[in-house]
């Protein structure tokens, strides 16, 4: 499993919080991290989108089957402890609710034809008005991807709300990016187990 995050410079304060957690994480269960810090002027949509192109470029350089964490750079890994997600076998897009709809900011990607094929044609939808950009986009078209699992786990789940974590739970995602200030993102760190 390799851990993916990417971010822009604007972020990178408290980003790079996020990312530590991460590294952190990927040394205590051996898992490979990469990031990518990418420049706003080089953009042509949403940064969010931009997770799209990375994942592709990593589907590109990694063996077939390889499972991907996709994660947002306002994610932090809260309890080292916690084994890494898993996906069922037949699975190639493994997604969790936020309660509302599935939310990409922590999912997991197995590397494969189908995915491969999925993700080129969200990453075509960028220039398209979603609301939540690519995550708006994977929820219109999951219907075409065969493989896709949910997850309704409800503590320990990849992707546990700022305003529902408690000291113990995996990871502490603090969605609106631009709103965070680095003091807040800390402040979960600090209540992390080891």
């Amino acid at each position: 499993m390799t851990i993916l995050q990417l971010h822009t410079p604007d972020i990178a304060d408290w980003a790079e919080v996020a990312l530590a957690s991460k590294e952190e994480y990927g040394k205590r269960w051996a898992l490979d991290v990469a990031s990518f810090e990418h420049d706003p002027i080089e953009l042509d949509a949403h940064p969010a989108w931009y997770k799209v192109n990375m994942l592709i470029y990593f589907m590109q350089r990694v063996e077939e089957g390889h499972v991907l964490w996709m994660t947002d750079a306002d994610l932090c890994i809260t309890n080292m402890g916690y084994p890494p997600p898993t996906m069922p076998e037949n699975s190639v897009l493994h997604m969790w609710y936020d309660g509302k709809t599935l939310n990409s900011g922590s999912m997991l990607v197995r590397n494969c034809q189908e995915t491969r094929d999925f993700f080129e044609k969200i990453w075509s939808d960028r220039h398209k008005p979603y609301a939540c950009w690519e995550q708006c986009a994977i929820v219109s078209r999951r219907n075409e991807l065969s493989g896709l699992t949910l997850d309704n786990s409800p503590k320990w789940q990849p992707n546990v709300y700022a305003h529902k974590w408690r000291v113990g739970d995996f990871t502490c995602h603090l969605t609106a990016c631009s709103k965070i200030p680095r003091y807040l993102m800390s402040e979960f760190m600090g209540k992390a187990k080891k």
